[in-house]
C-alpha cells in the first residue's frame, strides 16, 4: 500500500478502488473477486494467529489438503 502511495496514488484514490474488507468477504456480506482483473489487497497486521487463520481459509477454499 505504501508503494502505491509513493507512486502518486492518494489515499482517496486507494479508498475508491477498495470495494470490501476481508471480514465482509469472509462473512458473505461482500463479494470477493468477480473477474480475473480484480485484485485483493490484504494488509494483515498483528498476531501470527491471524496469518495462520487466513492461510487456512485460503487453502480450504482452494481445496488444498495437508
Amino acid at each position: 500500500m505504501a508503494g502505491w502511495l509513493r507512486t502518486g496514488l492518494t489515499r482517496a484514490d486507494l479508498s475508491d478502488r477498495l470495494t470490501a474488507d476481508l471480514p465482509a468477504v469472509i462473512s458473505g456480506q461482500a463479494k470477493g473477486r468477480v473477474s480475473d482483473e480484480d485484485r485483493v489487497l490484504a494488509v494483515v497486521q498483528g498476531v501470527a494467529a491471524c496469518d495462520v487463520a487466513l492461510a487456512c481459509l485460503v487453502a480450504e477454499r482452494l481445496g488444498v489438503t495437508a
